[in-house]
């Protein structure tokens, strides 16, 4: 599956959609609590040697916050309360590089107007939003996003763009309600960023590709 790169004037899009199936597990929310798990990565011998340890740790750091924080947020998952294109465009621009930022931008104007391929290139990144097919509800007492986990952690360097490769698997456990009743959705994501190092220091998300799975209601 292609990487999401703008070459010149030409944007070659990951076609990554948000699968749907039909397998949700009923379950009591009180018996799960809320955790992250992160794994230790492995480091290629090409990455310690163009950026030394310590920047392909800081590297590492810097994917497994963007992940933790932005892969699902509270205040974009509510079915009742779709996000707006600035709502999913602001979230994570700040770190986003100069060229990706347009094309992000673009997906989540495109999402609103319910394009599903839009919607799975921007839930690489971070969930978009519930498809129409949906029917499922935010619970009324508890928080949604339940556990995360990142795991298989590879972090490799990129001689032809000259920017540092992180890959891992994600998976997620959130909480929602389909008919009265409380399910327990799996998300799954394996994305690699393509990080930008900056001159002052820290990095951003320069191109990325994946695919969120949710096994939904």
């Amino acid at each position: 599956m292609p990487r999401l790169r703008l070459l010149g004037s030409l944007l070659l899009a990951a076609l990554l959609a948000l699968t749907l199936t039909g397998c949700a597990t009923v379950y009591d929310p009180d018996a799960v609590t809320p955790v992250r798990w992160v794994r230790d990565p492995s480091y290629s011998a090409a990455v310690v040697e163009a950026v030394g340890a310590d920047e392909a740790a800081a590297a590492w750091r810097f994917a497994v916050d963007f992940a933790l924080t932005h892969q699902f947020q509270e205040d974009l998952m509510d079915p009742a309360n779709p996000p707006t294109a600035d709502q999913l465009a602001r979230t994570v621009l700040d770190d986003l590089s100069e060229t990706a930022k347009p094309y992000l931008t673009e997906q989540a104007a495109l999402v609103v107007q319910g394009d599903s391929t839009a919607r799975g290139n921007l839930n690489v990144l971070q969930f978009s939003g519930w498809s129409p097919r949906a029917q499922v509800t935010k619970p009324g007492r508890d928080t949604m996003l339940r556990t995360q986990a990142i795991e298989r952690g590879a972090v490799d360097y990129d001689a032809t763009t000259e920017e540092i490769t992180v890959r891992f698997s994600y998976r997620a456990i959130v909480q929602m309600s389909a008919q009265g009743r409380p399910v327990r959705l799996h998300a799954k994501n394996r994305p690699t960023y393509w990080l930008a190092r900056q001159p002052a220091g820290g990095h951003l998300i320069d191109s990325y590709q994946g695919s969120l799975v949710i096994d939904e209601v």
